[in-house]
């Protein structure tokens, strides 16, 4: 677990996702009309962070990732969604959630424990996130992660790739 600011946690579920929790996913999904219940049924086993409320556990935003080979360059990277309630967006709490998200999966690249991924591809669909119109969009804790913009999807979103630590083409 990890703490985002005061009432907030990040759970890695990589390697956690019980019955249990991925029902309680699926609901989330369900009740906050993200995904129909059949591509959430889908989509559960790609859950790779759950934020979470202190005071009850009760999950308030998600990432996901599934491995998706970009034939174009030749390399397989991430495709992260994530998402969080509405409530909740202002907060920053999107951004720090996808950013720790990027940190395990760039830590299982360098230390070997996955490479099959040469990082992250996002699909950009928050307006907000999209006045990041610079080329390169340097995320991170202190700017230290570059966001490639790649051009955009037929929907008009901006598509970024960051690479993992250390790739090579």
């Amino acid at each position: 677990m990890k703490p985002v600011l005061d009432a907030y946690f990040i759970e890695d579920v990589r390697e956690q996702l019980t019955p249990a929790l991925k029902q309680e996913i699926i609901q989330f999904w369900i009740g906050e009309e993200v995904l129909p219940q059949e591509v959430a049924q889908e989509r559960v086993h790609q859950v790779l962070q759950v934020l979470r409320l202190k005071k009850d556990q009760a999950i308030i935003g998600l990432v996901s990732g599934q491995l998706k080979y970009i034939e174009a360059m030749k390399m397989a990277f991430y495709n992260c969604r994530g998402f969080v309630k509405d409530k909740y967006r202002s907060q920053g709490l999107f951004i720090k959630t996808f950013r720790d998200t990027y940190y395990l999966l760039n830590q299982d690249y360098v230390s070997g424990k996955n490479t099959q991924a040469s990082g992250i591809f996002v699909n950009i669909e928050n307006p907000l996130l999209k006045n990041h119109n610079q080329a390169i969009w340097w995320g991170g804790d202190n700017g230290e992660v570059p966001y490639f913009f790649m051009g955009y999807s037929a929907q008009g979103h901006h598509l970024r790739i960051a690479y993992f630590k250390g790739v090579t083409v």
